[in-house]
């Protein structure tokens, strides 16, 4: 009988907590921050024609037609795995000597990582091991 009855209390004591902890909850998420404000008031739409920035959580005037467009460097040191290949590079070597000649320009085979000269035809540059930068000529 004994157990009985204090499984009785324990349930009751339990049962009354449930509904302030979820009060509790409630009252911490509605006074919860985000950034210098409210989360409550950042969840409020911002007003017509304007978008909320994500960061700050303050609403801007908005527009469309925008494209937005990514490029990077790509850095011959990124492709140490990479097999190397030969490509012809405009200008003399450190003796001053050259390996091709054509229309007053001189040029000389050096060695570049594969995959690095891929990424050259693609974004247009990319910077070499000597810190230098190698741009793709248009034919």
């Amino acid at each position: 009988m004994r157990q009985v009855v204090f499984g009785i209390i324990l349930f009751s004591v339990f049962a009354s907590v449930i509904p302030v902890l979820m009060q509790d909850a409630d009252a911490a998420q509605s006074k919860k921050i985000c950034g210098d404000k409210l989360c409550s008031e950042i969840r409020k739409s911002c007003p017509s024609g304007e978008i909320r920035d994500p960061i700050n959580q303050k609403c801007y005037p908005g527009s469309s037609g925008w494209k937005i467009t990514g490029y990077f460097l790509p850095l011959e040191k990124d492709y140490p795995r990479d097999p190397l290949v030969s490509a012809y590079v405009q200008g003399v070597k450190k003796n001053g000597s050259f390996d091709y000649t054509e229309n007053n320009s001189t040029y000389y085979l050096k060695q570049f990582r594969s995959t690095f000269l891929k990424e050259i035809a693609i974004q247009g540059s990319g910077k070499t091991n000597e810190n230098k930068i190698l741009q793709k000529l248009d034919a």
